[in-house]
């Protein structure tokens, strides 16, 4: 996987490439920090063959 940073400090995205079934489906968690404090998240991901 790769995490990419936007310049400008906008956000980052996560990709996942190649993706495989059993080794890829998991919960992945994100956190987002600023001044304002933190927050978490987490969503699982679900790959369909095809």
């Amino acid at each position: 996987f790769k995490v990419i940073e936007f310049d400008d400090g906008s956000g980052s995205v996560l990709r996942i490439q190649p993706l495989r079934t059993h080794r890829d489906e998991a919960i992945y968690e994100c956190t987002a920090t600023n001044s304002a404090g933190e927050i978490n998240t987490s969503a699982k991901l679900t790959v369909l063959e095809g």
